[in-house]
């Protein structure tokens, strides 16, 4: 089941197009980033994720079009300590209980959005609630991460954001 909620909280960063006009006033030196929810296709009835927070990992020495290197043993729980240019940043989320399985055929919904520092978006942390179970044959079972962790890092690369303008950048 550990490898079952892993893959469920990948699935939404399936790509995916939308027409959007951004009326947002964009302040100088951030970017705008909004954070989607999509599925991708699976056998079970309901995949439910207690989303909680998101945090969003930004060097700030790098742009959004550098290329994509991760460096060898990164640790997301230390890394950003030794290093000016690397800032975790919380962005204003709806926190709640998603059924990942409600979201198909281009059906979305907006987890979080906010403005963060302008940089090179490099890893989302995503926190999780206790509330995390499928239902597979009408049965809920419990989700659990490894080490009864918490929290889910989802490295990310420039295909993966969508860019609305030069500052307002979208993720699936």
């Amino acid at each position: 089941l550990t490898i079952v909620a892993t893959a469920a909280l990948l699935l939404f960063f399936a790509a995916c197009q939308k027409d959007v006009s951004s009326s947002d006033t964009i302040p100088a030196g951030q970017s705008k980033l909004s954070v989607y929810l999509v599925d991708g296709p699976t056998d079970y009835q309901k995949v439910l994720v207690d989303i909680r927070a998101i945090e969003i990992k930004i060097d700030t020495c790098r742009r959004h079009g550098d290329d994509d290197h991760d460096g060898p043993g990164c640790d997301d729980d230390h890394d950003s300590l030794s290093s000016r240019c690397e800032v975790w940043q919380s962005i204003n989320i709806n926190p709640g209980v998603y059924d990942l399985l409600t979201l198909r055929n281009g059906v979305d919904t907006l987890l979080a959005s906010g403005f963060i520092f302008n940089g090179k978006i490099e890893r989302i942390k995503i926190t999780l609630g206790t509330n995390n179970s499928v239902v597979v044959d009408s049965v809920s079972h419990p989700l659990r991460l490894q080490n009864n962790q918490n929290f889910v890092y989802v490295n990310i690369h420039r295909e993966h954001l969508d860019s609305i303008s030069n500052s307002n950048f979208r993720l699936f």
